[in-house]
């Protein structure tokens, strides 16, 4: 009797622990740990996610119509360092600048300074060609305003700018499609042929609320939507393929010329040299990257300087901090004219150099 309770007390016992093992493998596989949870998180994300972008679907509409494919394969767009594409975000006249370049080959070229533009940032020698070239303008009170977002007939007339100076392809429109859209009147009447021409090229087709296209010209522009307009520009108006460039002269080299503002690149190379009594001195040559031409003011005459492949950073002793000597930088600064003294290196000077390093 005694062994019979025994026995029937060790098979309950057993049963519960079968049972405790049976349900803990159910709740395991019902409810996933923190890590495989965290593992299907990173899935669905990934799955809801478009080229490496956290913030693209592949069912957004400038997916689908393979406009953002487009962009970025060419190079005109790019995400953000957070993985980001932003494409909701507005388009600043700085980006628009900086696009544009890109789409005719990234040419140098000098121009005149605006008093807003820090040339050492990303859209430094993008802002020199357009305006050089009256892609993007500044304004009458010698700004350019990098940061301020571009209205979408701001952007249409850049593109028209970009279509008709650097791919040479005329530009008008009887704005006979345009006026079919609604909010066709609130066009500005400067840019109005400029808005008639992206609309007749499909380039702008209007944005759509509530089922109605509306014009919108005074909206700004929106990186989607910039991602279509160039895309369309590039590929279906210019004919043009994935890689292709508008208006490079390949092995042209730039010339500069005393005055212009530049943006150059290089190996920034710290010399002493001793000068008599006044002990060592203290030189900046910066080996360009990209040789150029330089047509440099010898006092009231030019003397032209070609295939040069360095220059002087002509800034005071101890002027520039140790952490850009030695290493490569990107210098906006002015081609400066000749000094006419032993303090000047090389045949080129820069002046009023602002240096940042770029490795």
């Amino acid at each position: 009797m005694g062994t019979s309770i025994r026995l029937s007390a060790i098979l309950r016992r057993a049963f519960s622990c079968l049972l405790a093992l049976v349900l803990a493998i159910g709740l395991m596989l019902a409810f996933p740990s923190q890590a495989q949870a965290a593992e299907q998180n990173d899935a669905t994300a990934e799955a809801r996610s478009y080229a490496g972008f956290s913030d693209v679907q592949p069912t957004d509409w400038y997916v689908v119509s393979g406009d953002l494919d487009y962009a970025v394969e060419s190079g005109f767009l790019r995400g953000y360092d957070d993985g980001r594409f932003g494409p909701y975000d507005s388009v600043t006249r700085g980006q628009v600048a900086t696009i544009l370049w890109r789409m005719a080959g990234e040419p140098a070229r000098g121009a005149d300074a605006f008093w807003d533009v820090d040339y050492s940032q990303y859209y430094g020698k993008a802002i020199l060609w357009a305006s050089s070239n009256s892609v993007v303008n500044g304004y009458g009170d010698g700004s350019f305003r990098p940061d301020a977002p571009v209205t979408r007939e701001e952007l249409c007339a850049m593109l028209a700018n970009f279509n008709e100076r650097i791919a040479g392809y005329a530009v008008s429109s009887d704005c006979r499609a345009l006026d079919r859209l609604n909010g066709s009147g609130s066009v500005s009447s400067w840019a109005r042929e400029s808005v008639g021409w992206a609309v007749d090229e499909n380039i702008v087709s209007g944005e759509e609320i509530d089922g109605v296209a509306w014009v919108n010209p005074q909206g700004y522009a929106q990186r989607c939507a910039i991602a279509k307009m160039l895309s369309v520009e590039h590929r279906d108006v210019l004919g043009f393929s994935v890689g292709d460039v508008v208006g490079h002269q390949s092995g042209i080299m730039p010339t500069y010329s005393s005055g212009d503002k530049v943006v150059l690149e290089g190996y920034l190379e710290e010399i002493w040299w001793e000068q008599g009594l006044t002990g060592p001195q203290q030189s900046f040559i910066l080996w360009l990257d990209d040789s150029a031409n330089f047509n440099f003011e010898t006092g009231r005459t030019y003397t032209f300087y070609s295939n040069v492949d360095k220059v002087q950073v002509y800034e005071m002793m101890y002027s520039l901090p140790d952490s850009v000597l030695n290493r490569r930088v990107r210098v906006a600064a002015t081609v400066g004219t000749q000094i006419g003294s032993i303090w000047q290196r090389t045949e080129v000077i820069l002046r009023d150099s602002t240096v940042v390093p770029i490795d």
